[in-house]
Formats: structure tokens, sequence, C-alpha cells
């Protein structure tokens, strides 16, 4: 799920303020933790219309747009939201 991809960027940014690279994954694999825009696109990409709004706004908005792509997401999907302070707080299009 999108919420997923949000929610694990901001355990990973908690994770940079610590001093981490990387992480173990469930799987076992040792990862690097910075984010990556077009990783992000490409797993948003995977829900398909769900994440139509995102991706548009990722391909053809402004910072702004994509924040407020993921917002309506977060809204429509009966989300806690103050995951929408998050979502504000950070860049989605720069690394």
């Amino acid at each position: 799920m999108i919420i997923d991809l949000i929610l694990d960027r901001q355990n990973d940014d908690k994770l940079i303020s610590a001093g981490y690279t990387h992480r173990k994954t469930w799987a076992g694999d040792i990862v690097p933790i910075a984010y990556s825009p077009e990783k992000f696109y490409r797993e948003t990409l995977k829900y398909g219309n769900i994440g139509d709004g995102i991706t548009r706004a990722m391909d053809y908005g402004t910072e702004a747009d994509v924040k407020k792509a993921l917002c309506d997401y977060i809204r429509g999907g009966d989300y806690n939201p103050e995951i929408c302070d998050y979502i504000r707080a950070v860049n989605w299009l720069t690394a």
C-alpha cells in the first residue's frame, strides 16, 4: 500500500537522523535508506489507479502538488491526518 511507502520513508528518516545509512529488510537484505523519488514513483505505480493522482503530480506538478496528492490519499483512505504533517515537512521530488 502507498501508506506503507510513506511510513517507511518516515521511519527511514528517523534512522538517518540517528546516523544510519543502511537497514536490514524483512528478507535479511541490507539496503541503503536514502530516499529516492524515482523508486517512490515506481513503487507507487504498482498500485494502479490508487496512485494516479500522486504519480501525475510527480510527472507534471510542483512539490506542492505532490504534497496535496499525498494528503488527498491520506484523507481518502481515512488514515491518521497527522501523517500529512510529515508529508508537508519533506520534499518528494528531490532526494
